[in-house]
């Protein structure tokens, strides 16, 4: 079970933030959209 947290750990580490990331870029697409 130690290898599936060391696998699955690093994986939230490295998708948070590119959730956050894409999020943002959404977010601000549609605020170019809702402006225009």
């Amino acid at each position: 079970m130690t290898h599936v947290t060391d696998v699955v750990l690093p994986m939230l580490v490295l998708i948070t933030p590119l959730g956050a990331v894409v999020l943002a870029v959404a977010s601000a697409i549609r605020l170019d959209h809702e402006i225009d």
